[in-house]
């Protein structure tokens, strides 16, 4: 068995030929991308294949995050506090993906609770790169980015802030936050109400567009279509490592030579108020969600015990300090107007896109590749000591709090070098022709 199975399409292919079984399939899977040292998984069902259902995926082996419930096996979130929770329910997202004949082969490890961008010291290690071990894998779908960068066809991970998109960028595949609302999230361990969304992890955008066909149901209709001659807005994104810098460039050169036209975007650089907005939307809502979630589902355990049980030092203190003391008035009334500055933002992204007359905007994924793993989860960036937090969800940050759609997609970079992301964002619900956009500049950066 080969790497050439590693995608939908092939895995497809293969199964229909009889050139290897559901059984054979997920066994190779698990052994791939369950490798040492990288500690993509967490736990592993090899019966899942034994009796595959009919249906599109019928036999193809898909790994979950570990927030996403997945009957009889755990769901810890990343964390030992919920360690002996086993749903004995699929969420209604892993029911689609179960109709359509998929394979649920693994649960993945995440950074723990969602909380962090590295997938360091979670409660049962530390996920690496799928490139180079040494560094981190992202996160907070840590281990689905580099399960399917080591050989999975496909996973689902979640997105609040960035968390299916950095990781997969890291990695070197493919990552899909749909619009908010777009896919069924019940029963996946919460965070922000307002903007958490499940989302495909593939090696490549047209497998993305299959898994949302299903994932979506019946979605609405988008507003806008693709044209003959794609035109994207490049976004000034402010200081880039010198190793992305160059990727991205030669990612844009190589999209003008296809025809797509690209035109500079002056949209102004509002990320310290993307960072308020997101810590002024995200804490409270993870405060009441966590709660109600807790309620629902582990009712024997409190906020504040789940966050004693937290391994990783900077989210048990996030925990501590932000999200478990019940918000006061003065917080819910600084967390209704980020909610309105948001819907400002939603209006200011659409005038945008109208001024520029773009089909998407056009930026680098994350500034800097995958960090080198590190205790206190910081970055250097143009001689600037960050938390990797702030790093990596900076450019990420404004289309996650209007609810928009964002695609990464890999930047070809020689053998062995540390992958780079080109990321696309499209307006809210225009998911389809942003993924038809992502087809025509993959299909750029391979020729």
């Amino acid at each position: 068995m080969t790497g050439a199975l590693h995608d939908l399409a092939n895995a497809r292919r293969a199964l229909d030929a009889g050139a290897v079984s559901a059984v054979e399939l997920a066994t190779h899977v698990l052994h791939e991308a369950g490798r040492e040292p990288y500690g993509a998984l967490l736990a592993v069902d090899p019966e899942a294949a034994s009796a595959p259902a009919a249906g599109p995926l019928s036999g193809i082996p898909i790994v979950v995050k570990d927030n996403i419930h997945v009957r009889n096996l755990p769901n810890t979130a990343g964390t030992r506090a919920l360690a002996g929770f086993v749903p004995q329910t699929d969420a209604p997202l892993v029911s689609r993906l179960r109709a359509a004949g998929a394979t649920i082969v693994a649960k993945a490890a995440m950074h723990e609770l969602s909380l962090g961008t590295t997938g360091i010291h979670h409660g049962f290690g530390t996920v690496r790169n799928a490139t180079d071990p040494t560094r981190m894998a992202g996160g907070s779908s840590s281990g689905v980015g580099a399960a399917v960068a080591l050989g999975a066809p496909a996973g689902i991970g979640t997105d609040t802030g960035g968390s299916v998109r950095i990781p997969a960028a890291l990695n070197g595949v493919v990552g899909f936050r749909p619009s908010t609302g777009r896919y069924p999230s019940a029963d996946i361990t919460p965070l922000s109400t307002s903007r958490d969304t499940p989302g495909p992890i593939t090696r490549s955008v047209r497998d993305a567009i299959v898994l949302d066909r299903l994932l979506a149901g019946a979605p609405g209709a988008s507003a806008r279509s693709v044209p003959a001659r794609l035109r994207l807005g490049v976004l000034r994104t402010g200081p880039m490592d010198p190793y992305v810098e160059a990727a991205f460039s030669r990612a844009l050169a190589s999209l003008d030579r296809a025809g797509i036209e690209l035109v500079a975007v002056e949209r102004g650089d509002e990320s310290a108020d993307h960072r308020r907005l997101d810590a002024a939307t995200a804490l409270p809502e993870a405060h009441h969600s966590l709660r109600a979630y807790l309620a629902r589902h582990r009712p024997a355990l409190s906020l504040s015990e789940l966050a004693a049980g937290v391994t990783n030092a900077l989210v048990r203190e996030t925990m501590r300090t932000s999200i478990v003391p019940v918000p006061d008035a003065g917080v819910e009334a600084t967390h209704r107007a980020a909610l309105a500055e948001v819907d400002a933002l939603r209006h200011a992204e659409r005038d945008c896109f109208a001024r520029w007359t773009i089909d998407a905007l056009v930026f680098p994924t994350t500034p800097l590749p995958a960090a080198p793993i590190v205790d206190d989860e910081t970055v250097v960036l143009a001689g600037r000591r960050l938390s990797s937090f702030e790093a990596y969800t900076r450019l990420l940050v404004r289309g996650s709090l209007i609810g928009a759609p964002g695609l990464t997609i890999p930047i070809p970079v020689g053998a062995g070098e540390l992958p780079v992301g080109l990321a696309l964002d499209a307006l809210p619900l225009d998911d389809e022709a942003l993924l038809a956009a992502g087809m025509l500049v993959e299909d750029a950066l391979a020729g």
